[in-house]
């Protein structure tokens, strides 16, 4: 991949209505031209389009904050299929599972709108990564939301965590177009606090 990846838009029958973006190039009849809100996500290998719904919204008369993390969760798992991280649960039982996450909110998001939902791995040790997240307003063409989150490789049948499997590993080396940053090994005790209370 090139240092100035074009960000394209490619429709995924598993995760429909959503579009996910990659950075690789689609067929020409489906190409458009770059906005401001996709300029903000050019870090961002995987992105999701979603529309901000009615009900998401809170007596303050914007997006409730909660809805933020959900946003984070169905781009992690977008990442998690373009990586092959959900192919090794269904076969291994190696999988994913949520140690911690944070947002930074930044602005309100209203409907109606379209959230654009940018992901990236940022760092990557022997049995976790730590992932990035950015949330676009389409309509306002502004961030209105970044977050992080630590995740841990499990084996869910063994209740433990496990080595990142190196099919994943090199996927999202492939992804990212670089091999993310490593971490530092993990603090005991973490992988139980991980298994007290996580997400697939």
């Amino acid at each position: 991949m090139g240092s100035n990846p074009t960000l394209s838009v490619v429709a995924a029958a598993t995760f429909d209505p959503y579009l996910l973006w990659f950075n690789d190039p689609p067929p020409p009849a489906i190409r458009r031209p770059l906005s401001v809100s996709d300029a903000l996500l050019a870090g961002f290998p995987v992105v999701i389009e979603l529309p901000v719904q009615w009900g998401e919204m809170d007596a303050y008369g914007h997006v409730n904050n909660t809805v933020l993390f959900r946003y984070f969760e169905s781009a992690r798992m977008a990442y998690f299929q373009r990586c092959g991280f959900t192919g090794s649960y269904d076969r291994d039982k190696i999988g994913a599972i949520l140690h911690s996450t944070s947002c930074r909110f930044r602005r309100p998001l209203f409907c109606p709108d379209t959230a654009l939902v940018g992901t990236r791995v940022s760092e990557i040790g022997e049995n976790r990564l730590t992932m990035e997240y950015r949330v676009v307003s389409r309509a306002q063409n502004k961030t209105v939301a970044e977050g992080t989150a630590i995740i841990v490789s499990y084996n869910y049948n063994h209740d433990c965590k496990a080595p990142l499997p190196r099919a994943v590993r090199e996927a999202i080396a492939e992804i990212e177009g670089r091999s993310p940053p490593s971490m530092s090994p993990a603090p005991a005790g973490e992988a139980a606090e991980a298994a007290e209370g996580g997400e697939g």
